[in-house]
């Protein structure tokens, strides 16, 4: 769900000046030397992380198939010299869209009045079903950084959370109910439980979520918030939705054989090599085979492309280990060979979804 949403039409994206002065303004209210992207990044869920949970205190909620954005809430001096509320979404490129103040309003007050600047807000964006079976974007809100000034990342995670539920969205639901329907999207705050809710959260709440979802995120309550990599932030992904991007190299076509000689048959489903991408000085080197059915060969056919040197995304069968293609056409680079090993270490498990249950019993 999240790769059918364009940010591009519901805000205008910033460039030149306009850009770099929102970059330095969140840098400035997080006291970073750098304007790069703030937001914090989870690690892959491994073996090695499962005393930590049973012994230092986690949260658990559903990770949103939707795109992750900060949204920043400030203000401009209008005419008159009025102050008027202004928010901006950052994605992880660190790209700034401006939304205008027409369609969006966040309240301060539970009457509706005031608006909050000097606020940052960590969440996803997300289509979700209506019960009319419509559609309707909202951002859900899962951390604070800042609140009116207040840099709050040196606050535990419980801590920062708390004034989000009561100083964001209690205000707004209470005060901008009138406006909603009018609003560019909903705000929401995503529910946390603990972990041993694993078994609920799968049999429950995830088969009744109005969004797509992808797996689970753990976040530990005491500690402060991190821009970048967050070792305290795990990420628990089904093994087929965790994906790499490969280069493919057709390698050989089956030899058939007749009074003529032998030759190789073009038609026919190809030995066909993963290869990843080692950096600039390492350039592309062999990892695995890649394993198709017949008809998923066969369908690849009929889009009469030249697959020889394309990208492809593919996860690896946790029942086989074969490496299989996820049926997306893959763009871009493949990753770097680091973030293969990462993803592909022997200390990271592949559970299954029964097998988390069975991890933190209800």
């Amino acid at each position: 769900m999240g790769s059918s949403i364009n940010l591009e039409e519901i805000a205008t994206k910033l460039g030149g000046e306009e850009l770099r002065f929102e970059q330095e303004n969140v840098a400035d209210l997080l006291g970073r030397s750098n304007t790069n992207f703030p937001g914090a990044q989870p690690v892959s869920f491994a073996r090695s992380h499962l005393d930590e949970l049973q012994n230092v205190d986690y949260f658990l909620c559903e990770k949103t198939d939707g795109i992750r954005c900060l949204l920043f809430l400030s203000q401009f001096i209008a005419e008159g010299g009025i102050p008027q509320e202004s928010h901006f979404l950052i994605d992880r490129r660190n790209d700034y869209y401006y939304i205008s103040d027409d369609f969006l309003h966040i309240p301060k007050h539970k009457d509706g009045s005031g608006f909050h600047t000097g606020t940052l807000l960590d969440g996803e964006l997300v289509l979700q079903r209506t019960k009319d079976g419509g559609q309707r974007l909202a951002y859900l809100i899962f951390d604070l950084l800042a609140l009116d000034g207040e840099n709050l990342t040196s606050r535990p995670f419980d801590k920062r959370y708390g004034r989000a539920r009561e100083l964001v969205i209690s205000p707004f639901k209470q005060g901008a109910g009138q406006f909603a329907a009018q609003m560019v999207f909903d705000l929401q705050l995503k529910a946390m439980e603990t972990p041993y809710a694993a078994e609920m959260m799968f049999r429950e709440k995830i088969p009744q979520l109005p969004h797509g979802n992808d797996g689970l995120i753990f976040t530990c309550v005491t500690t402060p918030y991190v821009s970048g990599t967050d070792e305290h932030i795990l990420k628990w992904k089904p093994p087929h939705e965790n994906t790499i991007d490969f280069r493919l190299q057709i390698d050989s076509f089956p030899v058939l054989e007749d009074e003529e000689g032998s030759y190789e048959d073009w038609d026919a489903k190809p030995e066909i090599s993963l290869l990843v991408n080692h950096g600039s000085d390492g350039g592309y080197k062999y990892f695995a085979m890649l394993t198709l059915t017949d008809d998923e060969w066969e369908a690849m056919k009929t889009l009469n492309e030249q697959f020889d040197g394309r990208i492809i995304e593919c996860y690896r069968d946790a029942a086989t280990g074969a490496w299989r293609p996820k049926i997306e056409d893959g763009q871009g680079v493949p990753h770097l060979v680091r973030h293969l090993f990462r993803e592909t270490s022997s200390d990271k498990p592949e559970f299954l979804d029964s097998e988390v249950p069975e991890v933190y019993p209800s």
